[in-house]
């Protein structure tokens, strides 16, 4: 047995994903209730490494920039999901498993935008059609352009149509709402951005030609806020029920729930990516290229010189942010309290050993505190840019779109 499970309760935690390098950030959030578990210390003993590869396996020709991965924990398949049209190639679907080296690569119909953990389904996205799909095989498709789609709760899966959102329970369409109006001819993405709330479930659309911000419970309208400026992306602080909405212009537009309580001008030169929250603190970090903008509610508390890719580490109430090819800085709020000595990029939190890891140009560091604990070498990979943690299963996946490896932690569950 790898490590012994201690008796803390089960809790809930985030399996993420982010884009190294050239991509920038992205976000993939599911949750999954597992037990906490560590690794028996020996008292005199070296600490033992917290991670060993287990197996790589060659699944394309090369890497590429524009890919998605998705891991069933319950399935233990996981998909890489390759759209080589970035580069005109078409696109390519590798399903994989956890548990044995067997994988298989077809042409999908569309590019996979969501996985839904409780049915298996795979929502793919493509500007003519869509389909739902269970490992390579195709389970129902049909004749609507398909922008995104995201996981509501259960078997709820809310998928995005021009200005109709479609409701699916499993792979049944079960309704449809039109939700701003008719189309305008030259304007585009005309309800974006939408997100899901992960707790109360409540769908946040932005409608552009009127500049109203939509709130819908189902296919319910509970309420509609104007907006002189048009978000471009939205991200929700659970513990607290606020809602931040970054737009163009600098703007931050605070929600709690469906009420506004504060705007917050940021003085910010850059764009502005995807905000992320510390749940611990509240704290609000806004990143643009070169600068991390934070902010608390409706107050700005300052700007940190940081790289774009946040990772919060929630033990620690710190943020790790690199990416710009020098340190990777901790940050509390809008102080600098340490620093990584590493040029690898901050990808994902791992609950397991309590831990940031890091891609690297050829494989993944693990990092405690302020110290690279291991550093981890995957054969044939020049860039770990997605890594995915399966706490159920103590697995991490890591690839690059052509080669994609399995690594066990010393903390995880057996098997």
């Amino acid at each position: 047995m790898l490590g012994q499970p201690n008796s803390r309760p089960v809790r809930w935690v985030y399996v993420n994903q982010r884009i190294a390098g050239l991509v920038g950030i992205a976000a993939l959030a599911a949750l999954l209730a597992v037990p906490d578990s560590t690794a028996a210390a020996v008292p005199g003993a070296a600490p033992a490494k917290p991670l060993h590869l287990v197996r790589s396996e060659v699944i394309g020709p090369k890497p590429t920039r524009g890919f998605k991965l998705f891991v069933n924990a319950h399935s233990g398949q996981i998909y890489v999901a390759r759209d080589y049209y970035i580069e005109g190639e078409g696109s390519l679907l590798t399903v994989a498993h956890l548990d044995s080296k067997a994988h298989a690569t077809v042409s999908p119909p569309g590019l996979i935008d969501a996985l839904d953990q409780a049915t298996g389904l795979t929502y793919e996205i493509d500007p003519n059609a869509m389909a739902v799909g269970r490992g390579v095989n195709v389970v129902r498709r049909e004749k609507f352009p398909a922008e995104r789609a995201i996981v509501q709760s259960g078997s709820k899966v809310e998928v995005k149509s021009g200005n109709d959102l479609l409701y699916f329970d499993g792979s049944k369409p079960v309704a449809k709402r039109r939700v701003c109006g008719y189309p305008q001819q030259g304007v585009a993405n005309y309800f974006a951005p939408w997100a899901i709330d992960p707790v109360t479930h409540d769908t946040y659309g932005y409608c552009v030609r009127t500049n109203t911000l939509l709130i819908l419970h189902g296919t319910k309208l509970v309420a509609h806020l104007s907006l002189a400026n048009r978000p471009r992306s939205i991200a929700f602080d659970r513990r607290r029920n606020l809602v931040y909405l970054q737009s163009y212009g600098h703007v931050v537009t605070v929600l709690h729930g469906t009420k506004r309580v504060g705007t917050v001008h940021v003085p910010a030169e850059q764009t502005i990516g995807t905000p992320v929250v510390d749940p611990s603190t509240g704290d609000v970090y806004l990143p643009g290229y070169n600068i991390v903008y934070v902010v608390h509610r409706t107050q700005y508390l300052g700007s940190v010189a940081a790289g774009p890719l946040l990772v919060v580490d929630p033990a620690t109430h710190r943020v790790y942010a690199g990416g710009n090819g020098a340190q990777i800085l901790l940050l509390k709020g809008a102080e600098v309290v340490g620093h990584v000595a590493t040029t690898a990029d901050p990808a994902v939190y791992d609950p397991m050993d309590r831990a940031v890891l890091a891609a690297t140009g050829t494989g993944l560091q693990v990092i405690h505190g302020a110290k690279v604990e291991q550093t981890v070498v995957i054969p044939r990979v020049t860039s770990a840019s997605r890594i995915a943690v399966v706490p159920s299963r103590g697995l991490i996946v890591a690839t690059n779109g052509a080669v994609v490896a399995v690594l066990r932690s010393s903390a995880g569950a057996s098997s």
